[in-house]
């Protein structure tokens, strides 16, 4: 059995018993802490409070992967999956970890020496209808085939720590396949009942409310590094002596007044021309891009989606998304392939997030309101090979409630494993969404911390905000 009962601003006073071998949905509106609840159960998020039992073992301090190890998994929103291996290969990863605990680096060189895995492979493939497709590479997947090659993942993994082990979906919306319904309501507490409804349809609120970034174990490397650039527009002098950092997997906010250089910043780090950075280095993913074209920057995995948007208005918005498909297919110079890097989306995802672009797939996008065209220009960054995805001022001149829709897909985008690098003259939403913050004043960086120390700091916000 997993019990959980915790008590937090995302997920209130949660308590769950989930029985041996029964099919629990858990159903609510967008923000209601469904997937939160997923994330703690997994330990992908630390409790401020309250316990999680499994077994009857508490696991409330355990690490992602001795949960695994356990018998817990988990899919996610978006499909999380090797794209440049093979549908076999996906699935021999999961089973030698299933069956060794972990993976060996030798592995694909010495198959011969690894016959139950072998076996498994087919075992789990042929379960989920894939073995036909198992040398087919999992970037070419339909979509629905790349979920089922995830679930075959999680289900080999989750059945190293017990036969039957439990599975947990972060897709808990399908609530004709559950036994038993929980719903969460917009206030985050639990409702028991036959497919209880009701909560606050706007979205999530924020990452304020949340138990904030990954627990510390769990960070790995700084994707991104500038230090000591110096970038100028011609003989003016724009950043001076910046340093920071964008750690893998968080939101992080550049903050400051007009022309304090927060667009410089992205321009730089995305190679484009003005301005040029004289001084200085940028490594992304440990290597040095300074001064690299800007079209290998991208490839590598950096996207900018520019204030001004610059979609091709006379295409419509399907034109505009396939053309980031023939973007993202095209090789590098940057020394690999764009799939080695990171597969791109599919159109299918990417309307996951924006509904709305779905319903106006075949209008012309010079047509769409201010708002649409933001998220068209977001969608199309998602479809190409990105990793690092730099907004600057995604929410400026869009009504209140169209910046609560995309601030709720700006989190859900987070929540797929896609970095950001936020540039917005809104403080106060950069802040209630951002893990970390920067403030830039002339060029300089004058502030460094989370959101939440920020928020408490009336004078460097006053000062240098003006908020």
């Amino acid at each position: 059995m997993a019990l959980l009962e915790t008590s937090l601003t995302a997920t209130d006073d949660v308590d769950i018993a989930i029985e041996e071998g029964e099919r629990v949905s858990v159903i609510g509106p967008n923000g209601a802490g469904k997937t939160t609840l997923v994330n703690l159960i997994t330990r992908m998020l630390d409790p401020t409070e309250g316990d999680i039992v499994f077994q009857g073992e508490s696991i409330t301090d355990r690490a992602p992967y001795e949960v695994v190890q356990q018998g817990i998994s988990k899919s996610f929103q978006t499909a999380s999956i090797f794209p440049e291996l093979t549908v076999e290969q996906n699935a021999e990863i999961a089973a030698l970890g299933a069956e060794h605990g972990s993976f060996r680096l030798n592995f694909f060189r010495h198959r011969n020496r690894y016959s139950a895995v072998d076996d498994a492979t087919r075992r789990t493939l042929e379960a989920v209808d894939l073995w036909r497709q198992r040398e087919t590479p999992a970037a070419d997947l339909p979509y629905g085939d790349k979920r089922r090659l995830e679930i075959d993942q999680r289900d080999r993994l989750a059945h190293r720590g017990r036969q039957g082990g439990a599975r947990t979906h972060a897709g808990v919306d399908r609530t004709r396949h559950g036994d038993r319904l929980r719903g969460l309501g917009s206030d985050h507490r639990p409702q028991s009942g036959p497919g209880h409804r009701g909560g606050d349809p706007r979205g999530d609120t924020g990452r304020s409310g949340r138990p904030g970034s990954l627990p510390r174990w769990c960070r790995a490397m700084s994707l991104l590094t500038l230090e000591k650039v110096d970038a100028h527009y011609g003989e003016s002098h724009i950043l001076r002596d910046l340093s920071m950092t964008v750690e893998d997997g968080e939101i992080c906010a550049l903050l400051g007044r007009n022309g304090a250089g927060k667009t410089t910043t992205l321009r730089s780090i995305a190679s484009s021309k003005p301005p040029e950075v004289r001084d200085g280095t940028i490594t992304y993913d440990g290597e040095d891009i300074t001064g690299r074209a800007v079209e290998d920057v991208s490839m590598a995995g950096i996207s900018l989606v520019p204030e001004e948007r610059r979609i091709f208005a006379d295409l419509t918005v399907g034109e505009n998304l396939h053309l980031a498909d023939v973007a993202r297919n095209r090789s590098n110079t940057f020394g690999r392939s764009v799939q080695v890097q990171r597969s791109g989306m599919s159109t299918e995802e990417v309307f996951e997030f924006f509904p709305r672009l779905e319903e106006r797939d075949s209008q012309k996008a010079g047509t769409l309101s201010g708002g649409e065209q933001q998220m068209l220009a977001i969608a199309r960054a998602l479809k190409q090979n990105t990793q690092l995805l730099m907004l600057d001022e995604p929410y400026e001149g869009l009504a209140p409630q169209i910046i609560e829709t995309v601030e709720s897909a700006i989190e859900r985008i987070s929540e797929s494993g896609t970095t950001l690098l936020l540039v917005e003259q809104n403080a106060v939403a950069a802040i209630g969404i951002a893990d970390r913050c920067y403030v830039i004043d002339q060029g300089e960086i004058v502030f460094e911390g989370s959101a939440e120390a920020l928020r408490e700091d009336d004078e460097t916000r006053e000062r240098y905000l003006g908020v």
